[in-house]
């Protein structure tokens, strides 16, 4: 499964580090909204899923909730990219300034 932040510029890798079956959930898009060209046969012969969704549409409530889930399930899980963990973490280096991307919050 991949969860990404980071959209179009990350598609193609996204796409290609899927297994067969495999989900990717896109819950923004810093790195554009506009994937050029879409290889349709690849999504099809990994019967991929991909779904798009945003917490802006979400009460402050649910998202503090949703997070506080998330690390109660995941806590202690997750490790680095060649760590031993069930959830591997693979974060690339992502700049985030008010002036240029509006939705960084502090919870």
């Amino acid at each position: 499964m991949v969860i990404d932040f980071v959209g179009a510029s990350h598609w193609e890798k996204n796409i290609d580090s899927l297994a067969v079956d495999g989900r990717m959930v896109l819950l923004a898009t810093l790195g554009g909204d506009k994937v050029p060209e879409v290889d349709l046969n690849k999504l099809l012969r990994k019967r991929l899923r991909i779904q798009g969704s945003t917490l802006r549409s979400r009460t402050r409530e649910y998202q503090q909730d949703l997070i506080q889930r998330f690390w109660k399930d995941v806590d202690g899980s997750l490790t680095a990219g060649e760590g031993k963990g069930p959830v591997k973490t693979y974060i690339h280096k992502v700049r985030c300034c008010l002036e240029e991307v509006s939705l960084c919050m502090t919870f």
